[in-house]
This record gives structure tokens, sequence and C-alpha cells, in this order.
């Protein structure tokens, strides 16, 4: 009998192990919003949740509801689509919008905030209530919620579980028909196998024992067994579901840091390990391979890592080994097994003696600083617990001091990334801005244009993003703001944009690899392959590159490894780092200043961002004005 078939018929009078009453129910909360991941979730997620042993199973079982959270704009959108209708069939399905909760910078904040605020509103009934915690871009096997039920009804209170990251685009090139269709429903194996075949370079580079890269997040690690088994070490869990323990519950942490050992405080709490049983795949923009070469795995340079934010329950995630396999495990799993033991086992020597809290996490204390930052917003909603006064005093004073970007200071590493754009549109008439983070470059706009409309971008419908443009009116200038990943968009962007130019506007595309803090460098490879492609527009071109010569690199790696230290180190090494940024920031903006002032020539060297600016005819766009130190 297979594990969905056991889920779906379990006698619902009998009691759970624990002596707690049976399900009453069952919820399913995702959070969306963005059209990129709103698209993921309706044309993919969407349908895997409806193959029979998902969302069926799930109803079939017990009352259910799907409840998702997500902002005003996308509700149209969300409700016309196929699947939706084919949802609201399975089960009730309802809309919540949280736009006070949407922040551009601190997507793990809104996210949990969104989580918790479902679960407080479900009232006494969230003890008797199964909550599944989807994300958008989760494409599950059929079965994998049916196993969850299960565990969840045999009497555990939290379900944790891991998955891996494979390329998005993958599946319009390989996936039976271009599409993932809510009729075509695929079994643990079969889905892994095509996972496999369509690896994220962020999986294949923490790979420990074939292609790890030593700058690979190491909150998963991954060994290889053979062509179709990888064995997983997780620091950080999925909590696929919870049935809490309790009524009341404080959230000092994201939720993935928090939501187990605050809901589940009887230790009641399940991983799953067999990707036969579950098996999710997590579905990531961008599939390139990271050029740098594979390193062996330094346990000491992990553990200063996982030092930083790794809680009591992260340190024990890392004893459960999953194994994900397409066809029988085979048998040199004891082998590959006792090799990540040993691994675990050398970092753990390392790791600092005190785990980071769930609560007052500082991690979620800076999190909650840059939506502040970024929406003018004060506390997420009232009565949550945020203390570490000496930590959000760091955050209060480094956001003052150095912005984050786009909105940022003369002398912050990232500066003079967007100086060019800044000083194109500063006192330029109307501006119409199109970013992944609108909130954030509608409040970096506002303190130097003079009229500014900011959009998220919409790469995956085309002429709605052309609708909403024409909507806000013509405008004199353009500026998109493009990840590196997704340059191919740049001349598409450039048609959408025209009808809304005035007749002697331009458009401006930046180029930039990300918008963190850290200096992350340009693809030159990349960058030539957007400027062939943007000289196909016939549009006049003008282009500049931002140079990123190895002393500005360096002054800027160390002026941020030392604000990092002040996110959460010892209170004495923290006051002397933050006198140390001081001379660090002098030198930072000496370096920036250099870098706008002299411009890059064309050469084989690195480069932090890149500006476009077009015009519909061969007039002269106009030189590139200096932009001054003024920070916007």
């Amino acid at each position: 009998m297979s594990v969905r078939d056991t889920a779906v018929i379990a006698a619902p009078e009998t009691r759970a192990a624990d002596g707690r009453p049976e399900l009453q129910g069952v919820k399913l909360l995702l959070p969306v919003w963005g059209r990129r991941h709103l698209d993921l979730f309706l044309e993919a997620s969407l349908s895997s949740l409806l193959w029979p042993g998902n969302l069926p199973a799930l109803a079939g079982a017990l009352p259910c509801e799907f409840v998702v959270m997500t902002g005003s704009d996308e509700v149209a959108t969300l409700v016309a689509h196929p699947n939706w209708l084919l949802l609201e069939r399975v089960c009730p399905a309802r809309i919540v919008i949280i736009d006070d909760l949407i922040s551009d910078a601190s997507y793990a904040v809104t996210v949990t905030m969104a989580y918790a605020q479902a679960i407080r509103a479900t009232g006494p009934a969230m003890l008797d209530t199964g909550f599944l915690f989807l994300v958008a871009d989760f494409l599950f096997a059929d079965g994998a919620l049916a196993a969850v039920l299960d565990r969840l009804r045999g009497g555990a209170s939290g379900v944790l579980a891991g998955n891996f990251q494979v390329s998005a685009e993958a599946v319009a090139r390989s996936w039976p028909g271009g599409s993932i269709a809510a009729d075509t429903p695929m079994a643990p194996r079969r889905l892994l196998r095509w996972s496999l075949d369509h690896l994220h370079s962020a999986t294949r580079s923490a790979i420990v024992n074939e292609s790890y890269r030593r700058d690979s997040s190491a909150n998963r690690l991954f060994w290889r067994v053979d062509g179709a088994t990888l064995l997983g070490r997780f620091y950080l869990l999925h909590m696929i579901a919870i049935r809490p323990d309790v009524g009341e519950f404080t959230i000092g942490a994201a939720c993935d840091y928090s939501f187990i050992p605050e809901l589940c405080p009887s230790g009641r709490v399940e991983v799953l390990s067999d990707s036969d049983a579950y098996f999710v795949t997590e579905l990531q923009a961008g599939a390139g391979l990271d050029a740098a070469p594979a390193r062996a795995l330094d346990p000491r340079r992990v553990a200063a890592d996982l030092s930083r934010w790794t809680t009591v329950r992260h340190r024990d995630n890392a004893r459960h080994t999953l194994v994900f396999h397409a066809g029988d495990v085979p048998a040199r799993l004891p082998e590959i097994r006792a090799e990540a033991d040993a691994t675990i086992a050398a970092i753990a020597r390392h790791l600092s003696a005190t785990p980071q809290p769930h609560r007052d996490h500082p991690y979620w204390i800076g999190g909650v600083a840059l939506r502040r930052a970024t929406t003018g917003r004060g506390d997420p909603v009232p009565g949550w617990r945020l203390r570490g006064a000496a930590t959000r005093l760091w955050w209060r004073m480094r956001l003052s001091a150095f912005g984050r970007p786009p909105d940022v200071r003369p002398w912050h590493p990232r500066w003079p990334d967007f100086a060019i754009a800044r000083s194109r549109l500063r006192h330029s008439g109307a501006v119409l801005i199109l970013s992944d983070e609108p909130g954030s470059f509608a409040l970096w706009a506002s303190r130097f244009a003079a009229s500014s409309t900011s959009l998220r971008r919409a790469p995956l419908d085309l002429p709605a993003q052309e609708r909403q443009i024409g909507a806000a009116g013509p405008f004199d200038h353009g500026l998109v703001v493009l990840p590196e990943q997704e340059a191919g968009d740049a001349s598409r962007l450039v048609a959408v944009l025209g009808p809304g130019l005035k007749p002697d506007g331009e458009i401006i595309i930046l180029l930039i690899k990300d918008l963190r803090d850290d200096p992350a460098l340009l693809d030159p490879a990349g960058l030539a392959a957007i400027e062939c492609d943007l000289h196909q527009t016939g549009w006049a071109m003008q282009s500049s590159t931002q140079s990123a010569g190895p002393v500005r690199r360096a002054i800027q790696q160390v002026l941020l490894d030392t604000l990092r230290t002040l996110r959460g180190g010892a209170r004495p090494v923290a006051i002397l780092a933050f006198f140390a940024c001081g001379v660090l920031a002098f030198l930072s903006f000496a370096c920036n200043q250099i870098a706008v002032l002299v411009p890059a020539q064309r050469r084989p060297v690195s480069y932090s961002s890149a500006v476009f600016v077009l015009r519909r005819s061969t007039a002269e766009i106009g030189r590139f004005a200096a932009p001054g130190s003024t920070g916007g």
C-alpha cells in the first residue's frame, strides 16, 4: 500500500498516537507577490498541487482550505487563471490581501508575518488544524502532501523536509508538452530523475564530493552517491507542516528559524528523509554554472558562516540524512553516509559554542530594520516581540550611515553602480522605473527626480506590462533595472517601453548583478551579448561600464565584512568594528569618486554594473554627466 493510500483511508475516529484528538481540518498557506513568482505558482506549482496525491488527497480526507496571501494588484491575474478555477473545484480557496506586509528588501519578514497572521486568524481552532506552509516555486511530486498529512495524523506536531533547486527555464525546454499540466501527475522517482538532469548551479556547487565551491551557502550540503542518487545534510529544513501545540507564540526570527521551536515545544517533530515518500523540487531562475573551480570543503570556513545564523534546531537538523533517489537505493549509500557524517562532525567541532537564539535572532532584527528603511513602516504588526536593543541600534546606525541599495550614501560600496542613472534622472521630468524592487526604487527616486512612477517588472507577461506603462502616461525617462541573469529581456523591454516614451525621451537600462550590499561582478560575455542585442533594436545607444578594480573591491570587501561584524558579533568586537568603519568609509568614498570620474575603458577587466542609454533617433544622446558626490 502506498503512503498516499494510507493517508487517505486512515480512520478519522481514532485518536493520534500522542492522545490528542484527530485533526479537524487542514489549511494550506501561500504568500506570493510579484508577477514572476505568481506565474511560477500558477503555471507550475499549482499544477503539481492538483495532482491526485496532493490537494485532492487532503481534501478527500479532511476539511481543507487553500489561502493565498498576495498583493491587491495580483488578484485579477490569480482568479482568472484556469488552474485557479480547477483549484476551487477541489477545495475552498480564499485570497487575503497583504499590501501592508509586503516589502522588497525583507522577503523573510513578509513571509513570516503572513504565515503567522494566518495562523492567529484561525483562533482556538489552530490547535486542531494542520497548517501546510507552501512556497510559490515548489514543484510537488504526486503523493508528497498525502505523506505530510500521514505524519500529522500519526501524531507529529511538526514536519520538516528538504529539497534542492533546479533550473526554472528547464520546464519550458524539457517538460512534456512544454508546460506542467494538472492532469499529468509525476511520481517521486520520475520527477526526481528530471530534476537531477536539470540541477541549478546553486545545487551543483553544493555537492561536496563533486563540484563544491567555497562560496556556496552551507545551509544545505550534498554528496553524489551515483548518477541517480544524492545524499543531503541540511542545516536549514523547511517546516512543511505544523499542528500547533500552543495557542500563544512569539515570533522573533524568520519562520524556518522560529516556527518549530515556538509552535512545537513538545518536540514531536519528524523529518521526511526519503524522496520516495516526499519529494519537492524548487524552481530557480538562472542555471549557469559558476566558473569558479571546485575546492575541498573547509570545515572552519563553513562553521564560521553557520555560527552567524544557526540555532539549536538548525544544528540538530544536520544530524538527519536525506536521500534523494530516482531508482533503488545504491549499495554504496552507507559509505557516502559515513563520509557525510565525518564532514558534519568536522564542521561541528568549529561551530561557536553558543547557537543563535530563535527569539531576537540578529538576522530577524536586521530584516525588520531593512523593512523600515525601505517602506517607512514601523513594527510588522502590533504586539510582535522585537528586542535585542543593541543589535537594533547597530542596524539603525548602519542604515543611517550607509543606506541600502539603491538608496545609498556616496561611501557605500555600491554607490558608483547607481551614479549615472541617478545623474540622468535628476530633475528630469516624468520618470518610469521598472525593477524587481519597486518600493525601494520609489524611495530612491523620490530624493532627486521631479516625478516618478515605480512598477514591478513582469518579464513573463509583457502585454500586461505594456498596459501598465500606458496607464502611467507618457514619460521623459524610462529606467529598467535588470539583474544579470535576465539580461536577455532587455531588447523586449525596449519595445514595450517605446510607446510610453515622449518623442525626445530616453530609456536607461541598468545591468547589475543584484541589489545586495556585496560588490558582485558582471560576466563579460553576458555584457557583450546584451550590447549586441540592444544594437539590433535600431535605437541609438550609448553605453558605459562601471569598473570594479582590485583596490576598490578589496576595500569594499573589508568594509562589508566589518559591517557584518556589527550584525551579531561580541559587543567589544562590534565597537571596534564601528570605529574601523569610519576609516574604511573614507577610503571607499575615495575609490567611488575615482570610479565614477575616470571612465572605464572597454577591456578585459572586472565590471560591477553597466548602463545603456537609448533614444529613437541617431541624434546625440549626450555625454554621461559626472554624478558628483551627493548621495541619493
